[in-house]
């Protein structure tokens, strides 16, 4: 859908208001966000910002390497990184645990 977008896409800006300005972030709250979450059922309403905190969950759920997950978010370092979403690591020390003992069983 994004490459759709681009097509023939000459500004700076991806997404734009009508105008083609830069979107502020109320009206966006107000005009597409909001009635958006509603439309789809969403109570509470999520917040913007919790788009985030899916995407990081999805790739740590995934394996991506916390190291390539800080890069991505801008953290200037991999401890604010586990700081915020190391909780999400759930069952890393079993693997770990399982990787050893596999590896020790063939020994």
């Amino acid at each position: 859908m994004l490459a759709a977008h681009l097509q023939g896409h000459t500004g700076e800006l991806v997404f734009t208001n009508e105008d083609g300005a830069p979107l502020r972030r109320s009206n966006f709250h107000a005009r597409i966000w909001r009635p958006a979450t509603a439309a789809a059922g969403f109570v509470p309403a999520p917040r913007f910002h919790d788009l985030r905190h899916s995407h990081v969950a999805m790739l740590i759920a995934s394996g991506a390497p916390i190291k390539a997950i800080q890069h991505r978010l801008g953290h200037a370092s991999i401890v604010m990184t586990m700081d915020r979403y190391g909780h999400l690591l759930e069952g890393v020390d079993e693997d770990l645990i399982a990787g050893l003992e596999q590896q020790l069983g063939g020994a």
